[in-house]
């Protein structure tokens, strides 16, 4: 099949990696990826060299696994000496080996460190487009985000071995900066600013003694800023509910956020993921991510509402299947259906149980953000989030 830009990434790298393919052909941008693309009993070698000599660009999801990856600099070299453009993602803040340094050195460098990823893979995705026009001789605009950082260049002893120095002048070569001052004038100015502020300051405080600071009220959550759970069924209050997950804690959040605190709404606009109240996942490689959760106690279970997305428009879960522990330690199905809503309300079949599994449908992404679950007898909530303690 043609295709428009070779993926080159570590195998522990593989949930971006997919991440970044499903981003770039919900564009329309064609990807080639190992191993779903190689043709069983096709030889592995012959196919990287094919694709690569078939493709327009290269994506290489930088890292300290690819970094140390003797297939990744032989796929890196065949692409350079093949004259087709390398694009590294950078994820980890990582400085490249000397082998990757002496070929993606003089590229751009799109980083991916801070959360979220989707963000990163969107202008990945403009970046590609431009690239892809320029070489098929279409003129375009420039996507809109500024220019990709340059790749980091590694320290080197300096010459009492206890400093360290930088290309410097190349840095400002690079970026068309001239020189004006000399340290030692900036140090002066510095100075002088420094006594004329703090002179005045003197000055005000021998005219203007300063009055007692009065004790500012904090403010309460706004009502329409999160969802307020009902009041407390009869049952008893836990101590703790556990809930874990196989589909990964993304950019520092805890799967237990899902089950305490406020529930704060998707709104469009800034990105508002919050890793300290809600739980972003991996990319799954089969578009479903799972959540289990053991109450302290049987309960039964009419309705769960579920809350999913972030920021208005990223990983809304698509649909939810939900089971339930049996005696014999397996799960019994209990619902599986569409999602329709960002904040809706599941109903299910009256049903008892102490442990269950909540498994999500995720989108293009292959991620799903959770940023609450609340769970119902009739009108009930049951174990009201805002009093749950962290699992």
């Amino acid at each position: 099949m043609a295709h428009d830009v070779f993926i080159s990434y570590a195998h522990g790298d593989r949930t971006v990696a997919n991440a970044v393919v499903a981003t770039l052909e919900s564009r329309g941008i064609r990807c080639w990826i190992a191993p779903r693309d190689i043709i069983p009993g096709e030889d592995w070698g012959a196919a990287i060299i094919d694709a690569i000599n078939d493709a327009r660009a290269m994506v290489l999801v930088f890292s300290s696994h690819s970094n140390e990856s003797d297939q990744i600099k032989r796929e890196v070299e065949r692409t350079v000496h093949q004259g087709i453009a390398v694009i590294p993602f950078r994820i980890e803040d990582v400085l490249p080996s000397k082998t990757l340094e002496y070929f993606i050195s003089t590229q751009h460098w799109l980083d991916a460190l801070t959360p979220p990823l989707e963000d990163h893979l969107e202008h990945l995705a403009e970046t590609i487009t431009v690239l892809l026009a320029k070489k098929r001789g279409k003129e375009i605009l420039r996507p809109v985000g500024g220019e990709e950082p340059a790749a980091p260049r590694p320290e080197t002893a300096g010459p009492r071995g206890n400093e360290t120095t930088v290309s410097a002048q190349a840095d400002i070569a690079e970026r068309g900066v001239t020189r004006k001052f000399a340290w030692t004038d900036t140090i002066k100015i510095g100075l002088v600013l420094l006594l004329i502020v703090s002179g005045g300051w003197l000055y005000l405080r021998s005219y203007h003694p300063a009055t007692p600071k009065q004790p500012v009220a904090k403010p309460a959550v706004p009502e329409e800023t999160a969802t307020k759970p009902t009041e407390p069924p009869e049952q008893p209050v836990p101590t703790r509910i556990k809930v874990t997950t196989d589909s990964g804690e993304a950019y520092g959040s805890k799967v237990g956020n899902i089950v305490q605190g406020h529930i704060f709404p998707s709104r469009p606009g800034p990105v508002t993921f919050n890793p300290a109240t809600m739980w972003h996942s991996d990319a799954s490689p089969t578009g479903w991510v799972s959540v289990q959760i053991t109450f302290p106690t049987q309960v039964e279970l009419t309705r769960v509402g579920i809350h999913s997305q972030h920021s208005g428009k990223y990983h809304a879960a698509r649909a939810v299947r939900i089971s339930v522990q049996t005696e014999k330690g397996d799960f019994s199905r209990v619902i599986e259906q569409p999602l329709s809503s960002i904040d809706e309300l599941v109903s299910l079949p009256a049903t008892k149980g102490q442990t269950w599994k909540f498994e999500f449908k995720a989108g293009e992404t292959w991620m799903v953000v959770l940023r609450g679950l609340q769970f119902y007898l009739g009108e009930k909530e049951i174990f009201p989030a805002v009093v749950a303690s962290k699992s």
